[in-house]
C-alpha cells in the first residue's frame, strides 16, 4: 500500500487535544467522542482537508449538498458552522479554528498535526486559480479523506457471501434513495427541511443570532434583532416564547441544542444569523425540533432597514405556519401591520436597549441618551417612549441609582403616557406605565390595572409578570408567587426574576433557602448589581455580617456611588460592630439619600447602628416622601421589625 494512503487515512490533531478521524467519522477531544451531526462533520472534514485555504460558500454547498438539491443552503451552511464552533468551543469574533471571511467563505486556521507520515504535496484548486496566499505554504497537503477511507477498504480481503448480500441490500437502498430524491426534485423547489413536526410545538426559544456583519461594533444590532424577533413571536398568545434574557445566556455555550431546549423547557429552538450591508438587513433562520435535533424549516429573509419590522413579522408568521399555530384575527392583523421605521431611530433604539439590559447606573444613563435620540429622529416612535419610561423607572426603582425620584418620576410618567397614546395595544407601554405608578405614586390598584392590561395584550411578556409579582409581594403573597412562576417559565435564567423569588423567600421567612436561591442567582450573572445586593441582605438575615459586607462591596464595585450599595455597606459595618466605619459613611449616605429621595437608606444605616430613635425619624421621612426603596427593604428582617414598631399605636 502506498505510504500516502496510510497518511491520508490517519486522524489529524489540532488545538487542545482535538482529533479528527475521517475513517471513523468522529471528532474527539482527549480521546472522548464529541457529538457532531452529519452535515457539520462533512463541513469540518472539508475545511480541514483544505486547511489554510479559503473555501467559498458556493464550494461548500456544491461539495456537501450538490448542485441540484433545493434548500436554503446559505442558512444551512451558517448552522453547520455554528455547530462546529460549538463543538470546538470556538469564537466567531476571535477564532482559533474556523475563520469567517465575510461575504466569501470560511478557512480552517489551526495548525495540524498528522499522526502518520506526510504524503506528497498536492495543489489546492483555489491557489491554482490565483487565490491570495495564506502564508501556510509549509502546511500539510490537501487530502481527500473520503477517497482515502475507500482506498483502505479496497485493500482488505474480499468480502464473504454475507458481506456481498449486505452490499447488494445497500445498493438497493441507494437506488431507492436516488429514486426518492428524483421524485422530491420533480415535486417542486421546496426546502429540504420543510417537514411537519412529529409532535406538537407549543413552546419555543430564539437563540442568540450570529453576527455576520463583519463588524463587532454591530453586536448591539444583532442582539437587538434577536430581541425584536423574540418580542414579535411572543405576541402569539398560544405559543410560549422564552424571553431574550434567558436565551442570550446560550451564546457560545458549547451545549447541544437538545440540552439547551431541555434546560429552557421548550419544544423547539430557532437559530440563525444576521448580516447587514448598507441599507439592507438579512436574517437566515432555521427551526429545529427538540429533543431530536430535527430540522423542520430553514429560510432567508432580506429587506431594506426601514422595513425591518415587516421582516421580523414575516419570519414570525412563517414559524407559526411551520409549527401549525393558528393565529387569531387580532394576531394576524398585528403581524401584518408593520409600518416602515426611521432607520436612524431604529438604530438608536437598539443601542438604547443594549445598554438598558446591562442594568447598572452608567449603562442606564447611556440608554436614556439613546432612547431620547431615537425619539428625536422619530417623535411618534411608541416603542422608544416605552423604553425611555423603562430607563427612568429602573434608574430609581431598580436600585442602580443616578437620578432623583423628583426628577425621574415626571419624566417616566410623560414617556409612558406618550407610549400608550401612540400605541394603546403595546404591552411594553402599559407595563412601563404600571411600574411608574407603583414606583413613584404608590397607587397599587392603578398599577395592577396596567400590569393586567399588559399581560392581556402579551401573555408571553415576562417583564410584565415579573413587575406584577413584585407589586403583589408583601400584599398578596400567593398571587405574587403565581405571577413569579409564570415569569420564571418564560424567562427561567433571568437574574432579576430569580432574585425576586429570593425576595419572596425572605419576605416569607425562609432565610436559609433564600441564601441558596441568591447564590444561584449570582452564578447566573456575577456582574448583576441587584443579585449581590439581594445576597447581601440574605446573609444579613442570618447574621452572617462579614458575608453581607462582601456582597455589598461587590455591588458598589459594579455600580459605584449608588445610595443603595453605600447605605447597605454602612448597615453591614454597623451590624459587624464596625461603628466608626459606619459613622464615617453616614454623611455621604445622607447627602445621596436627600439628593435622590431615598431617606430609607439612612434609616437602614441607623438600624445597623442600633440607634432606633434616629432610624425611626428617617423612616418617617421615607414615608412622607413615598420612598420606593421601602419596598426593597421589606425583605430585611431587622428593617421589618423597625417598621412594625413604627406602625404600632403608642
Amino acid at each position: 500500500m502506498p505510504p500516502e494512503q496510510v497518511a491520508s487515512r490517519n486522524p489529524v490533531r489540532f488545538g487542545d487535544n482535538f482529533e479528527l478521524d475521517p475513517c471513523a467519522y468522529e471528532l474527539r477531544r482527549a480521546g472522548r467522542p464529541l457529538k457532531l451531526e452529519r452535515i457539520p462533520m462533512e463541513l469540518l472534514l472539508l475545511l480541514v482537508e483544505q486547511r489554510g485555504r479559503l473555501v467559498s460558500r458556493e464550494e461548500i454547498i456544491e461539495k456537501i449538498w450538490g448542485k441540484d438539491v433545493f434548500l436554503d443552503a446559505d442558512s444551512s451552511v451558517n448552522s453547520a458552522v455554528r455547530k462546529i464552533r460549538r463543538a470546538l468551543k470556538d469564537n466567531a469574533e476571535r477564532p482559533r479554528f474556523v475563520q469567517t471571511v465575510t461575504g466569501r467563505g470560511y478557512r480552517f486556521i489551526a495548525p495540524i498535526i498528522n499522526t502518520g507520515p506526510a504524503p506528497p504535496l498536492a495543489p489546492a484548486p483555489a491557489e491554482a486559480a490565483g487565490a491570495v496566499p495564506t502564508g501556510r505554504e509549509e502546511r500539510a497537503p490537501t487530502e481527500n479523506y473520503s477517497a482515502a477511507c475507500v482506498d483502505s477498504v479496497e485493500q482488505r480481503p474480499a468480502p464473504n457471501t454475507s458481506m456481498r448480500l449486505k452490499k447488494l441490500w445497500a445498493g438497493g437502498l441507494l437506488a431507492t434513495g436516488l429514486s426518492l430524491l428524483l421524485v422530491l426534485t420533480l415535486w417542486g423547489r421546496r426546502q429540504l427541511f420543510t417537514t411537519a413536526p412529529s409532535a406538537p410545538i407549543r413552546s419555543i426559544a430564539i437563540l442568540p443570532l450570529e453576527n455576520l456583519t463583519g463588524d463587532q461594533g454591530q453586536q448591539y444590532f444583532v442582539d437587538g434583532m434577536t430581541e425584536a424577533l423574540t418580542t414579535t413571536l411572543a405576541e402569539i398568545g398560544s405559543l410560549q416564547v422564552i424571553s431574550r434574557t434567558s436565551a442570550m445566556r446560550y451564546r457560545d455555550s458549547g451545549k447541544q441544542l437538545p440540552e439547551i431546549a431541555k434546560e429552557l423547557g421548550v419544544d423547539a429552538v430557532v437559530e440563525g444569523s444576521v448580516s447587514r450591508s448598507g441599507g439592507r438587513v438579512r436574517i437566515d433562520a432555521q427551526l429545529i425540533q427538540a429533543p431530536t435535533d430535527r430540522h423542520l424549516w430553514a429560510g432567508s429573509y432580506e429587506r431594506d432597514i426601514q422595513d425591518v419590522l415587516a421582516l421580523q413579522s414575516e419570519v414570525a408568521r412563517t414559524i407559526a405556519s411551520e409549527i401549525r399555530i393558528q393565529l387569531t384575527l387580532k394576531e394576524q392583523t398585528r403581524l401584518g401591520n408593520s409600518p416602515p421605521v426611521n432607520p436612524e431611530a431604529y438604530d438608536a433604539y437598539l443601542k438604547a436597549r443594549f445598554f438598558w439590559n446591562k442594568r447598572n447606573k452608567e449603562a442606564i444613563g447611556k440608554s436614556v441618551e439613546y432612547f431620547n435620540e431615537a425619539i428625536r429622529f422619530d417623535p411618534r416612535y411608541a416603542t422608544a417612549y416605552a423604553g425611555l419610561a423603562d430607563a427612568y423607572n429602573v434608574s430609581v426603582c431598580g436600585r442602580p441609582g443616578g437620578l432623583a425620584m423628583a426628577e425621574a418620576g415626571p419624566k417616566a410618567k410623560a414617556a409612558a403616557l406618550k407610549a400608550v397614546e401612540l400605541d394603546n395595544n403595546s404591552a411594553e407601554a402599559h407595563a412601563a406605565l404600571g411600574f411608574q405608578i407603583a414606583c413613584f405614586e404608590g397607587n397599587r390598584a392603578a398599577a395592577e390595572n396596567e400590569y393586567r392590561r399588559a399581560i392581556s395584550l402579551n401573555p408571553n411578556y415576562a417583564t410584565a409578570h415579573h413587575w406584577y409579582a413584585r407589586l403583589l409581594l408583601g400584599w398578596r403573597d400567593q398571587e405574587s408567587l403565581d405571577q413569579l412562576r409564570q415569569a420564571l417559565r418564560l424567562d427561567p435564567v433571568s437574574p432579576n426574576i430569580n432574585g425576586l423569588y429570593g425576595d419572596y423567600l425572605m419576605v416569607t421567612g425562609r432565610f436559609e433557602r433564600a441564601v441558596e436561591q441568591m447564590r444561584e442567582t449570582v452564578e447566573l450573572d456575577s456582574q448583576q448589581y441587584n443579585s449581590h445586593m439581594r445576597l447581601g441582605f440574605a446573609y444579613a438575615n442570618l447574621n452572617r455580617y462579614a458575608d453581607a459586607e462582601s456582597e455589598f462591596k461587590k455591588a458598589e464595585e459594579i455600580s459605584p456611588g449608588s445610595v443603595t450599595s453605600l447605605g447597605a455597606l454602612a448597615y453591614a459595618y454597623g451590624l459587624e460592630g464596625k461603628k466608626l466605619e459606619a459613622e464615617r459613611m453616614l454623611p455621604e449616605v445622607k447627602a445621596l439619600a436627600m439628593q435622590t429621595g431615598h431617606p430609607s437608606m439612612v434609616s437602614l444605616v441607623y438600624v445597623g447602628l442600633y440607634q432606633k430613635e434616629q432610624a425611626t425619624r428617617w423612616l418617617e421621612k421615607a414615608y412622607e416622601q413615598r420612598d420606593y426603596y421601602l419596598e426593597h427593604l421589606r425583605s430585611d428582617a431587622k428593617f421589618q421589625d423597625l417598621e412594625r414598631s413604627f406602625r404600632r399605636p403608642q
